[in-house]
């Protein structure tokens, strides 16, 4: 997510942190332990997308890692997305054996790439042009 929010210089993506207190209020479509489970994402026009399909959509709209669209290709695809939901399964433990570190005992979301904490919290991350959606 850091990466993410430090690419996005045009201001396109923006980033909900799911146990803000009136994040349902904002979003009643969305629940946060299933958002927490897997990446939620939200088109302007109210499409919600899930992983990969989110992580693609983030990455085109800043720019960026255009090989990540290689992963929804068909046959790719549901190769990737398999491998997805187990990543995001295990994304704690995957995090602790590559960086020793699980998850943060206490951080906070920002809205923006320049308010960017050291570690996020799951999200939503939203776009102005092309998408409103933890690692």
């Amino acid at each position: 997510m850091k990466q993410l929010m430090q690419a996005d210089h045009q201001g396109l993506l923006r980033f909900e942190d799911i146990m803000q207190p009136d994040f349902t209020a904002r979003y009643p479509h969305i629940v946060p332990e299933k958002a927490s489970a897997i990446l939620h994402g939200q088109q302007e026009d109210g499409t919600l997308l899930l992983g990969l399909d989110v992580t693609e959509l983030a990455w085109r709209s800043v720019g960026q890692k255009r090989w990540i669209r290689l992963l929804r290709w068909p046959g790719i695809r549901i190769v990737a997305d398999f491998c997805y939901r187990i990543f995001a399964k295990h994304r704690y433990r995957f995090s602790a054996l590559l960086t020793g570190q699980a998850q943060c005992e206490a951080c906070t979301l920002p809205r923006t790439a320049q308010e960017a904490p050291s570690c996020p919290l799951p999200t939503i991350k939203t776009t102005k042009s092309a998408i409103k959606s933890k690692e």
